[in-house]
């Protein structure tokens, strides 16, 4: 019987891996010294190295084969290197001793002036003036019921005598409609002649007017008698004959501009001229430069405006359906731009701390608020009341600190910081995470104020 054989492999040994230990990161508070575990023993490249090593042992295998392992412990090798000489960094954060302080001092605008005088305590100012005329049409709102009377020619005949006739002002002519007219003045009606024995009447042409206004006295050509003649001889003898209609009669509820129409008008157009005139400075303002200036809103209760005197179409009591009414605005403010009033504001906090240890003010926590108190807009200068308020914190030397910085251990960075008396706090971190030294390039040593704890 053949004897079967059976060849047996021991298994394959598992491959070793491996992990690096991440560096927490380091901050500390002035009075601890924390020293990390990390950096007792080797450095972390020593222990990179040393892995390195580790792993191309375990592969080992034919020449052919060693290509790709190689390359990639080069390539990490590399990326290594590249990011622990180029890129690497010191973030530190420092929080300096500091307080928040508020002044109340006085400050002058002065158109007059080119220049900011702190010891003066004047800024220059600038008078901005817009002028802006607005017309616009309204209705009259009166009420009135107008008359007139009908007025026209007529010719008056004498057929009674060759003696002048005298006829007083107000002589009543009737018409054959029954239509009462009057004379306005005395009138003189000549005598009649005689022409070849033939009596011819005497003539005269007069002006008339209707007793009552309206229109039904708009009459066509008619013939008129004289009422006052009535039982006489003469009252068919005088006589009147009109060859064109009476004209201009009537009565009709029309239109009329009131007082309070004007005064209405007014109120509405010196509204509009003032809320244009206004748009006209701020657009001023906004070529100029807005963020050079004050917020227009914080002006807005500074502008002066003048108005001069409205002018109608049409006075009151004026018969008319509408009038139009302008008026003319003139706006005028005086403004400055922020930088010089943060510039005296700065200043001036500067100079109520100069007593004491070297402070900065903290620019972007700065508050100033400001109140006009005198304003003369012709002569071009402004009192105004001022409040301001800042975080003032230590002056630290970031120049020297970094200089100082340069090639220290996270100890000796600590140990530095902890000697700073400016400062109440601060953090350090090195990066990537396994670089153990600040850089001794100054331009990768990152210094950072942090003021949030100043109230």
């Amino acid at each position: 019987m053949k004897k079967k054989v059976i060849d047996i492999f021991p298994p394959k040994e598992k491959r070793k891996t491996f992990e690096a230990v991440l560096p927490e990161k380091e901050e500390f508070f002035v009075g601890e010294q924390v020293i990390s575990n990390k950096e007792k023993g080797e450095s972390f490249f020593s222990r990179f190295i040393g892995k390195i090593k580790k792993i191309g042992e375990l592969f080992k295998l034919p020449k052919t084969k060693i290509l790709f392992p190689s390359l990639l412990v080069g390539v990490l090798l590399f990326v290594f290197l590249v990011f622990h000489f180029a890129f690497s960094q010191a973030k530190i954060e420092i929080w300096p001793e500091g307080e928040k302080v508020s002044f109340e001092t006085k400050l002058t605008l002065d158109t007059n002036k080119a220049e900011s005088d702190f010891s003066d305590k004047v800024i220059p100012g600038q008078l901005l003036v817009a002028e802006k005329t607005i017309s616009e049409t309204f209705s009259a709102s009166g009420r009135l019921k107008k008359e007139e009377k009908a007025e026209g020619m007529i010719r008056v005949y004498n057929n009674y005598s060759t003696s002048a006739q005298a006829l007083l002002a107000i002589t009543r002519f009737v018409s054959t409609e029954g239509k009462l007219f009057r004379t306005p003045i005395r009138v003189i009606i000549p005598g009649a002649w005689y022409d070849k024995g033939k009596l011819v009447a005497g003539e005269v042409d007069i002006k008339v007017v209707a007793d009552q206004a309206g229109p039904e006295y708009n009459i066509g050509a008619s013939t008129f008698s004289i009422p006052g003649f009535a039982g006489t001889d003469k009252y068919t003898k005088f006589y009147a004959q009109s060859f064109q209609p009476m004209s201009g009669g009537f009565s009709q509820e029309v239109s009329q501009v009131t007082a309070a129409d004007l005064r209405k008008a007014e109120t509405v157009l010196i509204s509009k001229a003032r809320d244009e005139a206004e748009a006209a400075l701020k657009e001023e303002l906004r070529t100029r430069g807005e963020a050079e200036y004050l917020d227009f809103d914080r002006l807005e209760n500074i502008i002066q405006t003048e108005f001069a005197e409205g002018v109608s179409s049409a006075a009151s009591g004026a018969l008319a359906e509408s009038f139009n009414f302008q008026v003319r605005a003139e706006s005028k403010v005086l403004v400055f731009k922020k930088a010089d009033l943060e510039s005296f504001a700065e200043g001036f906090i500067m100079s109520q701390i100069a007593n004491g240890p070297e402070r900065r003010v903290d620019r972007e926590s700065m508050e100033v608020d400001f109140s006009p108190e005198i304003m003369d807009i012709e002569e071009g200068k402004m009192s105004l009341s001022l409040e301001v308020s800042a975080k003032v914190y230590a002056n630290i030397d970031i120049s020297s600190l970094k200089n100082e910085l340069q090639g220290k251990s996270s100890l000796e960075a600590r140990f530095l910081l902890g000697n700073q008396p400016e400062a109440v706090q601060a953090k350090v971190e090195f990066w990537p995470f396994w670089v153990k030294s600040a850089p001794k390039d100054e331009n990768k040593i990152k210094i950072k104020l942090n003021l949030d704890h100043i109230k």
